[in-house]
């Protein structure tokens, strides 16, 4: 018997919910309905293009535009420069970054004995 009156107060409980969020909503967005409706029949209207389509080619490209850019090939071929004037450091080869490289000389200190 309680189990049947938990499940009452749920499905009370879930009504009672959903119709406090409909008039909510309706009451911040009175054109809603109105909104949905248009947003059907304009859906409706449109062309599906799985019906219009030709190849599967034209199915997956339907809309597609390539990007239009004033200079592109401009910007593709400049090459990035530092602040100090010299290449980026992934621009030098690994030779030349070799030869670049000064040599470290590591000197030992002499170990302190303890008394």
């Amino acid at each position: 018997m309680k189990a049947l009156y938990l499940v009452l107060f749920m499905i009370t409980a879930a009504t009672v919910t959903a119709h406090a969020q409909e008039r909510t909503r309706d009451q911040l967005f009175p054109d809603f309905q109105k909104d949905i409706a248009k947003q059907h029949t304009a859906a409706a209207t449109t062309a599906d293009p799985r019906k219009t389509a030709t190849s599967t080619r034209s199915l997956l490209f339907t809309n597609y535009q390539q990007p239009r850019s004033n200079n592109s090939s401009s910007q593709l071929s400049r090459r990035p420069v530092s602040a100090n004037g010299k290449p980026q450091p992934s621009e030098i080869s690994a030779a030349e970054a070799f030869r670049a490289i000064k040599p470290v000389k590591i000197e030992k200190t002499p170990i302190q004995q303890q008394q």
